[in-house]
Formats: structure tokens, C-alpha cells, sequence
């Protein structure tokens, strides 16, 4: 029987290696580690663990050495290597702080009397670490094949660490775009793994690819570590573009640089404005967001074609998720999410880009009427303005003067309570309604005004005759967040108002108005799906303007708010559910099943949704927080029965209960007293 071998240890004073390497001009530390463990003939993770950067019990190298190593580290690291601390500190891009404020961290130790360190943005910008991109990672194939010089031939050239930064999209010296995946298995570069270098077990060349390879499936190596691909990405092509743009990119590129450069200087100008580069970054941050939240907008300046339909087909792919699904459904993802990522691909960054410096280069005043049609189309999203609040206190002062008060003029405040002014309302109409709820940034449908119908006569749970009709085929969606939703878009097309409205004159609560609206909104982002979607509500709303005498289910669930099975109906329910059934167990069917037995007579009168039942809802609010709510857990397991067992007990009782609830319906249509 075999032991597992204890791990290594780091001793306090590391010894120099017995051989190490001089880091190449602009080098990062993770292409360093790569170069210098394939020169040892040692895999990253032990090269880390003789240089001090890891200790034995980790799995994984810490992404944050990327940007920062403590002082401890820097002293072990630059002995072990052989190097000065400036070199070992030029290493982390954090070396770039001065101009690159993304990169500027600081690093404190865990609380709680635990071993290691957490990262935090220098002046606590929120979100500012999605503009370094630690996963995955760009890179140059000639820059990584390296000069004629015999270690670069044998070990690769440098992983570059200005690669890290959105604004570097491309190579000047070998006048190419960076490329972002590895062109045999097709997979993002340092994308796989949890730590700062993916698989750093193996001994690898510094120039192959790391990702897990797709041919080896779930196999494993003799280790259980996966094999990787091994694809040396130094012969690779880079991503091809026609002259015009690739020269238009170059340019770009070119002036970017420029500002990051420590050899120049460390001004620039803004808005008209000189600004330091540092300011000027976060300028190119919140302009960025701007120009995504508001495309295409600011098409017309994102450069040639290529460059610009990059950027259009980047900012669709960050619109489609803006609704993504979880183990609840659907949840909504945050605005920064969404808008303040960069792009990955570097020609999508190159029109990003392009278009920021043309709205903050020139004159004030120009920049400013640039700015003015990307501001108004966006002026009344509140997500936007709470992202612009935030990012505009650390941008340039001529930037922030400038949004603030466009973004004054385009959305003057409410005053508070204006929307409980009946007469105004009143005064104005449908037209002060749409405002109030434009501003609110709610989802408002417009009356239509040809509606011979209004939410009396809307079921809060649509026929199954319509949705068998338009929806034979459903996919992609739940029919009841369907059902639900069109329910609440005819109550808009008749009254108008919020979604929230709607939902309250149908008896649905605003937790189940967003639970199926928003999943809802999410599958008619496809063009199909809304036009189908269309398609049925107007069908229905045809049939109600065409109908003479609809049925106002508004004052059937009016009727039946505080309604329960009478003892003597129940009775003689009971009674004709023995006689088809014999042998069951009446003294089982009491109180409680004449309570769930009220809610599918509810149900079927009022055309509604069993679970936003009145007795369900007091039910709910009855159980005490973790606790199961029984009558919900009934009506599923009955609901179950019938569809299963239909020779059952309880399907016999649900067979019954429709002319039961046919007779119930008639006689509170003609205004009696259920």
C-alpha cells in the first residue's frame, strides 16, 4: 500500500535557484513562472513553492499575484530568482497603477486570524477589477515565438503583461489584432482552472496551450489530473481583417499606448480639459458603459464596418443576458453586469474604444453635443444613472460637469407624491400616466383604443381553449408565466399602467407579476417567440371586443373572496362520490379536503390561478417561516391524482366539482348570493 508524499514546505529564508532567468521587457509574472519551471524542467505550482509564492497546501496560484505580491513575497520571490526587487515588483501590473487605476490594489490580510491575503481597489472603485482581464488572456503568436536569441528559442518570448488591459487589442510590432483562443480546441486561453495559471501541475512549454483537451473527454490522466491540450500557440495565425480596418486599429492602438507608456507624459486631454492619464482611463470606463447601454447610438463612431459590427454583435451577446436563468426561474443581472465588462474580442474592443475617444477628444463643447444624443436615449434609466452617479465621482471633473448636467436638463426630478395627484392624473389623462411610469422606468403598455373590454373581463389565468389554440408547441417556457403575462398585457392594452397595476386589479401579487414577466420578456427577446406571443393576445382581445355579453370575472372573484364549500354542499358531494366509489374512506375527507375542494371550484368559476386562491394566500401567510404550506401541497398532489389516477378517489371528486362550479357560476352571473 502507497502513502500519499507530505506536502512541500517554503522554509523562511528561500534559497536562490540553481539557475533563473533575466524577465523580458514587459513581461508578467505568469509568463515569468511559465519560462523559468520549463527551463527548470519543473511544473509552475513547485516553482512557485520554491520562489515563495505559494504554499505547500494550495492547489491553485492566487490570481492576485497578478496584479500585486505582498512585500514578503516580492523579497522571497527576487532572492529565489535572483533578481531586484524593482524587477520582481515590474513583474505585476500593478506597476502600471499610476495610469492604469484598474491595477491599483492594495492587499490585506484575511480576518479572523487567517493565513493569506484579499485584494481591494485602492480608492474602492466599485467593479473596477472587470477591467483587468486575469481570465482569459490575449496574446501576440509572433511576440510569444520570441527573437533569434537561444533561450527565447528554447523557452518562448514573453507573456506580455499590457495583454492583461482591455485597451490592448493589438500588436504594433508585428501589426496584428491579439488573438483570444487557442486555434486547435477552440477554447479561451486561461480560461480553465480557478487559479492564476490553468493546470499547474504539468510541465509544459511556456507557448502551448493549457486548456483541458477536448479529445480526452471525462478521461483522466495517471494523476487524475486532465491532459492538456498542448497546442503551441506561437504557430498560430493571428485573427485576419481587411488593410483599411487593420490600419484603423493600429492607429488606436498606437494613442493608447501611448498614454500607458511611462515614458510619456502624464497628461492628456478630456473634454477639452487637460487631464492626468489616470482620470482619463475612467473617462474611457464610463463613456464605454454609456456607448453599450445606449447602441447603436454611437455606430457611426466605432471606425470602419468590421470594427463596428464587432462591437454591435458584442453588445447583442451582453443584451441576451441581461435574463438569466437559475435554479428559481429567471433573475434579472445587474446593469454593471452587462455594460461595464469589456469585450473579450479585441476588434469588438478596438470599435468600443474608438468611439470613446472620439466623444472625449476635441473641444468641450463638442464633446459635450456628442455626448447629448447617447444621454438622452438613456436619461430616463434609472439603472444607468445609479451607474453613472457612482463611476462619474472618480472620473475627470470636465466629464462629470458635463453629465451631470445634461442629465438634469433631459430628467427633472419628481417631486415626491406627485404620482397620488388624482387630478392631475385626471386632468391629463392616459398621457400622464405613460410619463409618470416612463420616468418610474417601468414597462408600460399603452392603451390601444379600440378595447370594447377592461380587466373585468379578463381571466387572471387564460382559457385553455386560447392557449391550446395559439401555443400547440410551446418550448422554452413555462405556460403558466404565459398565461400569467398576457393576462397583464390585456389589462394594459384596455386601462393602461404598470405591469404592478395590472397584476393588482387581476388579484396577482407583484411577486408572481415579476416571477412571470421577466422570464416572459426574456423568451420574446427571440423574434418568433414575439410574434407568436402578439399574435395570441390579439386574437383574445378580438374575441372579447367581439363578444356581446362577456363574463366579468372581476365580480366572480369578488363573489368568492371569503368563499368555502358550504357544510351541506359538501355533504352531498360526499355523498355521490360514495356512491361511485363505495369503499372509500369518508372519515378521511374532512375540513381539510373541503378547503382544497373550495379552491378548484374557486379556480374553475373565476377562471383564476389556484395558487393565488384566497385561501391559499391566508394559508401562506398563516405558516410560520420554513414551514410547508398544506393546502398548496394538497392541490399539487390532487392535481397529480387526477392527471395519473383517474379511476381515483380524489379524481372522481374533481369530476364532480365541475357542474358543482358550472351551477355556482350562473348563479353569482345573475347577481345571487353564493
Amino acid at each position: 500500500m502507497t502513502t500519499a508524499a507530505a506536502p512541500h514546505t517554503v522554509r523562511p529564508g528561500v534559497p536562490p535557484l540553481p539557475r533563473s532567468l533575466a524577465p523580458l521587457p514587459g513581461e508578467e509574472i505568469s509568463g515569468y513562472l511559465l519560462r523559468l519551471a520549463h527551463r527548470l524542467e519543473q511544473t509552475p505550482h513547485r516553482l512557485a513553492e520554491l520562489t515563495g509564492l505559494q504554499s505547500g497546501g494550495a492547489a491553485s496560484l492566487p490570481v492576485r499575484l497578478l496584479l500585486r505580491t505582498s512585500t514578503e513575497e516580492t523579497a522571497r520571490f527576487a532572492r529565489a530568482c535572483s533578481l531586484t526587487s524593482r524587477e520582481a515588483e515590474a513583474l505585476c501590473l500593478a506597476s502600471l497603477a499610476d495610469r492604469y487605476p484598474p491595477a491599483d490594489v492594495v492587499l490585506h490580510p484575511l480576518p479572523g486570524g487567517r493565513s493569506g491575503l484579499w485584494m481591494q481597489q485602492a480608492d474602492k472603485i466599485a467593479s473596477l477589477d472587470r477591467w483587468v482581464f486575469t481570465r482569459p488572456a490575449r496574446y501576440c503568436p509572433a511576440c510569444l515565438a520570441g527573437d533569434t536569441s537561444e533561450l527565447q528559442q528554447h523557452h518562448g518570448g514573453p507573456w506580455q503583461k499590457l495583454w492583461r488591459l482591455p485597451l490592448v487589442f493589438a500588436c504594433p510590432l508585428h501589426r496584428c489584432l491579439l488573438a483570444t483562443r487557442c486555434p486547435a480546441c477552440r477554447q479561451p486561453i486561461g480560461a480553465a482552472g480557478a487559479g492564476l495559471i490553468s493546470q499547474p501541475c504539468q510541465v509544459l512549454h511556456p507557448a502551448q496551450c493549457r486548456a483541458p483537451a477536448e479529445a480526452a473527454g471525462a478521461a483522466r490522466a495517471g494523476r487524475g489530473r486532465l491532459p492538456a491540450c498542448g497546442h503551441r500557440l506561437d504557430t498560430a495565425a493571428p485573427p485576419v481583417i481587411d488593410a483599411a480596418s487593420l490600419t484603423h486599429v493600429l492607429a488606436v492602438q498606437d494613442r493608447l499606448l501611448t498614454l500607458l507608456s511611462a515614458d510619456d507624459p502624464a497628461m492628456t486631454s478630456s473634454m477639452g480639459v487637460p487631464v492626468p492619464v489616470a482620470e482619463y482611463v475612467l473617462d474611457l470606463r464610463l463613456v464605454a458603459g454609456l456607448i453599450r447601454c445606449t447602441w447603436p447610438a454611437a455606430a457611426a463612431l466605432a471606425g470602419p464596418a468590421p470594427v463596428a459590427d464587432a462591437l454591435a454583435d458584442h453588445v447583442e451577446q451582453r443584451r441576451r443576458r441581461q435574463y438569466r436563468p437559475n435554479d428559481h426561474g429567471h433573475h434579472r443581472t445587474a446593469f454593471s453586469v452587462i455594460y461595464d465588462a469589456p469585450p473579450t474580442d479585441p476588434l469588438a474592443s478596438a470599435g468600443l474604444f474608438t468611439a470613446a475617444e472620439r466623444i472625449l477628444t476635441g473641444e468641450t463643447g463638442v464633446c459635450a453635443d456628442r455626448l447629448e444624443p447617447l444621454l438622452a436615449a438613456t436619461a430616463d434609466t434609472a439603472a444607468w444613472r445609479a451607474f453613472a452617479h457612482r463611476a462619474s465621482a472618480t472620473c475627470s471633473p470636465a466629464l462629470r460637469a458635463t453629465i451631470q448636467t445634461r442629465l438634469e436638463a433631459l430628467h427633472r426630478p419628481t417631486p415626491r407624491g406627485h404620482n397620488l395627484k388624482s387630478d392631475n392624473t385626471r386632468r391629463n389623462g392616459t398621457d400622464a400616466l405613460r410619463a409618470y411610469h416612463r420616468r418610474m422606468g417601468h414597462l408600460v403598455v399603452v392603451p390601444t383604443g379600440d378595447c370594447r373590454f377592461d380587466h373585468r373581463h379578463i381571466p387572471q389565468h387564460m382559457t385553455d381553449a386560447w392557449f391550446d389554440e395559439c401555443f400547440p408547441d410551446l418550448t422554452g417556457i413555462s405556460p403558466v408565466h404565459l398565461r400569467r403575462t398576457a393576462a397583464i398585457r390585456l389589462v394594459q392594452m384596455s386601462t393602461g399602467g404598470s405591469q404592478f397595476r395590472a397584476g393588482e386589479r387581476l388579484g396577482i401579487t407583484p411577486g408572481r407579476v415579476m416571477s412571470s414577466t421577466v422570464p416572459v420578456r426574456a423568451w420574446t427577446q427571440d423574434l418568433d417567440n414575439d410574434a407568436r406571443f402578439a399574435a395570441a393576445i390579439d386574437a383574445f382581445a378580438r374575441e372579447l371586443n367581439t363578444t356581446i355579453d362577456p363574463i366579468d370575472y372581476s365580480h366572480r372573484r369578488a363573489a368568492l373572496h371569503k368563499w368555502e364549500i358550504p357544510p351541506g354542499d359538501w355533504l352531498d358531494l360526499l355523498a355521490q362520490l360514495v356512491a361511485a366509489h363505495p369503499h372509500t374512506h369518508i372519515s378521511w375527507w374532512q375540513d381539510r379536503k373541503r378547503r382544497l375542494a373550495s379552491v378548484l371550484v374557486w379556480a374553475t368559476v373565476t377562471q383564476g390561478d389556484h395558487r393565488l386562491a384566497p385561501l391559499v394566500l391566508v394559508e401562506h401567510r398563516k405558516a410560520n417561516h420554513g414551514k410547508t404550506n398544506m393546502l398548496r401541497f394538497d392541490l399539487q398532489q390532487a392535481r397529480y391524482r387526477a392527471r395519473n389516477e383517474p379511476d381515483s378517489p380524489t379524481a372522481a371528486l374533481i369530476s364532480l366539482l365541475g357542474p358543482y362550479s358550472q351551477r355556482l357560476a350562473t348563479k353569482i352571473d345573475q347577481h345571487d348570493r353564493p
